[in-house]
């Protein structure tokens, strides 16, 4: 049993992305993959949060040569780079095509490249699906990368702003007061907003690449027991 306020919101997190998100479509492998599923969820959530902490910031305040080499010794946003997103995409990548293999057997593999279209069409469906097996995970690493890195852009902008509205404020005058003023203000507003965002997207992110890779295992799997439930069901009516 769980123990803690803490505890109890990581187990409800747990629960919830198990039997709400991945079970109805990985069936009976869930708990096969749950514990990669997890992983990724919480790898990638813990490093979005962590970016929004200013610990780079903080150590470039303190320290003029850290500053002008552009470099820290903790901190930052592993999901920013694009080696970290694409290791993760590429992981996801193996788990899947290897997960597809094992269910299917090699040639249902192979032949789940051919969609069931007619052999005239193979020619082109099948290059076709082949680029979408690699397309998808780089599409994975490209939107964490991109998503994470805009933000963190943005709330430098406006940063940016609120010092040069400070640097406004300490030049004098009505007209600097005036003007400074506003302009920092307004964009520390907006620094707050985008910051709250920005911890919505840290969330939401962490949830599409691993909603994204239960979608991408569960097409390749065998669909005839859904077939048959649904025919099942459709007796049970017609009787009823």
């Amino acid at each position: 049993m769980t123990k803690g306020g803490f505890a109890h919101m990581i187990e409800v997190i747990c629960v919830y992305l198990r039997d709400t998100v991945v079970k109805p479509l990985l069936g009976h492998r869930t708990n096969a993959f749950m514990p990669f599923l997890w992983t990724l969820f919480f790898f990638i959530l813990v490093n979005n949060l962590l970016g929004l902490v200013p610990l780079v910031d903080m150590q470039h305040v303190f320290s003029e040569k850290m500053r002008a080499e552009h470099m820290a010794y903790i901190g930052g946003t592993a999901t920013q780079s694009l080696f970290v997103t694409g290791v993760l995409a590429f992981i996801a990548f193996i788990v899947v095509n290897i997960a597809g293999i094992k269910e299917l057997g090699l040639g249902g593999y192979l032949k789940h490249l051919t969609g069931g279209a007619p052999a005239f069409i193979w020619p082109i469906l099948i290059p076709v699906e082949i680029l979408g097996t690699f397309i998808k995970p780089v599409a994975l690493a490209l939107r964490l990368f991109a998503n994470m890195t805009a933000g963190h852009i943005l709330m430098a902008a406006l940063f940016g702003f609120v010092a040069s509205g400070v640097a406004m404020l300490a030049s004098g005058g009505v007209s600097g007061i005036a003007l400074g003023g506003t302009i920092s203000i307004v964009s520390f507003v907006g620094v707050m907003a985008i910051y709250f965002l920005e911890l919505f997207v840290a969330v939401l992110q962490a949830f599409i690449f691993m909603f994204l890779t239960t979608v991408f295992i569960s097409q390749l799997s065998h669909h005839d027991h859904a077939h048959e439930d649904d025919h099942g069901h459709g007796h049970e009516h017609a009787h009823a």
